[in-house]
């Protein structure tokens, strides 16, 4: 009876301590004495390790002292341990923001707009937020982007003359875009590559995040590659297929100019060949490429056989 009591009392004594501790970290941070509010609140976390309070105070210190790698890990501590807290999605949508002043200093856009958007997330009705995310895709490029977060300025009544006139150079871009990638198919289907790239690249200019434009961009420079003919070139045209692949899993075409380029940098490299032609022809059975991949399959696999038959009656 008297341990329990003893453990008890010794429960309460910690509890009182880590009051005090929490207490007094407010109290030094509305001082704003920042380093020792992250003493205090270090020590009310070893106290109490579930405290999302101790947490926030020690984020938005480090913040303050400008660590905010640390201050990340310490809010994004506390909201796990209390999601629904407006005050720590504040403050760290706060941190985002000014993670993303950093990289818009370095001239890191793809960055900037990574925190813009994890901060939106926390606070996805913040018209301000929203506009500046809008304003950087733009800039940027990223049409689609930027087309909804105005459309959302729109549907928030804020900002609704901006937004309207952005939307509508969204939609003159974006017919610019098409018109510059219908020409560059165009030139590809007359073996124009070259015309075709330049025409491409000034589409990816206007929009960025123009994937059909990227997919035929992946595919020519691929082929351009290819033409060159070296091992390095090849690789690196396999890796563009790949890319183009993944824009486009449905399509046949990567998979035939990743056999085609396979077959080219080694002589005998028969079953990466056989399999890309097979997967091309799977993709589109009645397509472009559809006879040549058959012609190329029964060919490489003639050879492979020949070639496994004499290395068989050599043992």
């Amino acid at each position: 009876m008297f341990r329990k009591a003893v453990i008890i009392s010794g429960f309460f004594l910690i509890t009182l301590l880590h009051c005090a501790h929490l207490e007094n970290a407010r109290k030094a941070y509305s001082e704003q004495n920042y380093r020792e509010t992250i003493a205090l609140c270090l020590t009310a976390i070893a106290a109490d390790s579930t405290d999302a309070e101790a947490y926030l105070l020690l984020g938005k210190s480090q913040m303050a002292l400008n660590d905010l790698r640390k201050a990340e890990t310490s809010l994004e501590t506390a909201l796990e341990l209390s999601p629904g807290s407006s005050r720590i999605r504040q403050a760290l949508s706060e941190l985002y923001m000014r993670r993303a002043d950093r990289y818009h200093a370095d001239n890191d856009m793809p960055r900037a707009i990574l925190q813009l958007q994890k901060a939106e997330k926390l606070d996805p009705d913040n018209p301000s937020l929203i506009l500046r995310i809008a304003d950087l895709c733009f800039n940027e490029g990223r049409l689609d982007m930027a087309k909804d977060r105005y459309t959302r300025l729109i549907a928030l009544k804020t900002g609704t003359d901006h937004a309207a006139r952005q939307l509508q150079k969204i939609e003159e871009k974006t017919r610019e875009a098409d018109r510059l990638t219908r020409e560059a198919v165009t030139a590809i289907q007359n073996d124009h590559l070259v015309t075709a790239r330049t025409r491409l690249m000034r589409a990816l200019a206007v929009k960025s995040d123009h994937q059909t434009a990227r997919y035929h961009l992946l595919l020519v420079e691929g082929r351009l590659l290819y033409q060159k003919g070296s091992e390095d070139a090849l690789w690196e045209a396999l890796e563009l297929y790949g890319k183009a692949m993944i824009i486009n899993p449905d399509a046949a075409e990567p998979h035939f100019r990743m056999a085609e380029a396979y077959e080219k940098k080694k002589e005998y490299e028969f079953v990466n060949a056989i399999d890309e032609y097979r997967l091309a022809l799977d993709k589109d059975p009645d397509g472009p490429f559809a006879d040549r991949c058959r012609q190329r399959i029964q060919a490489l696999t003639a050879k492979k056989n020949r070639l496994d038959k004499f290395w068989n009656e050599g043992r």
